[in-house]
């Protein structure tokens, strides 16, 4: 019995955890919304950064990403979205952030 209410509140605490993650991802959308923050922020160039170099991501690399750290899924997850194998998935998204990482690391 121990187990099984320490699991569920585990689950409730991912949940919840990833509904704020996904409220944020929302506010820090990278399809056309731009972040305009309330405050001077030392992080908002660096967001900008990156949303500039996710924008220059080809578009399945995006929804890989998206669905990825935003939505929380593994790579079968990923896959079964958008019909392709979980090894596809991988090589797309390690692709993708090999070429985020050299954007960012080029306008450092």
């Amino acid at each position: 019995m121990y187990r099984i209410v320490t699991y569920e509140f585990m689950n409730l605490v991912r949940k919840k955890h990833r509904r704020r993650e996904r409220t944020e991802a929302d506010f820090h959308d990278t399809r056309g919304l731009k972040m305009e923050p309330t405050h001077n922020d030392p992080e908002a160039g660096r967001l900008e950064a990156v949303h500039a170099g996710l924008a220059q991501l080809e578009p399945q690399a995006q929804t890989v990403i998206d669905l990825k750290h935003y939505e929380g899924l593994t790579f079968e997850q990923v896959g079964e979205r958008m019909n392709l194998s979980p090894s596809a998935v991988k090589r797309i998204y390690y692709k993708a952030l090999k070429a985020l990482k050299a954007s960012l690391e080029g306008g450092a």
